[in-house]
């Protein structure tokens, strides 16, 4: 019997009690960020550059593909916090790029620079009430997840 899948099923058991139901969020999002950012470094979608163009007012825009990646590797720091409610850096973290974005989107919805970002700016916010919703989230210690 080859020992390599049992070694894997522990060590995802471990990666999977260490994270928790937080953790795990957080280490996902923060994963989408980095891809994210990376994306607006290397190729930025003409809707993007469009809809945060009052951003390029203050930095290129592969600065704020810099600045996603950073927001996420500190969120995915985060995620593997050693005690439920330490994690809350690697929320905001995580959070504030999407609200970044759905301001930009919302200034230029309202000065009619790009009509259509609306959608994206409600989408970047939800994005962001997503994370405030899993920052609720109660930590089960392991003592209540056996019971």
């Amino acid at each position: 019997m080859n020992a390599q899948p049992r070694n894997l099923r522990r060590a995802l058991a471990a990666l999977n009690a260490r994270l928790g139901h937080r953790g795990r969020y957080l280490l996902c999002v923060a994963g989408a960020w980095e891809i994210y950012g990376l994306g607006i470094i290397l190729d930025p979608r003409f809707g993007t550059v469009r809809g945060v163009g009052i951003l390029q007012n203050l930095a290129p825009l592969h600065w704020w593909g810099l600045f996603w990646m950073l927001c996420a590797a500190i969120a995915g720091t985060y995620a593997f916090a050693s005690k439920p409610g330490r994690d809350w850096i690697g929320f905001i973290a995580a959070a504030l790029p999407a609200l970044v974005w759905a301001g930009a989107y919302l200034v230029s919805w309202i000065s009619q620079d790009y009509p259509r970002a609306w959608t994206s700016a409600g989408a970047w916010l939800f994005a962001a009430l997503r994370l405030g919703v899993a920052a609720g989230w109660p930590e089960h210690t392991r003592q209540e997840q056996r019971k």
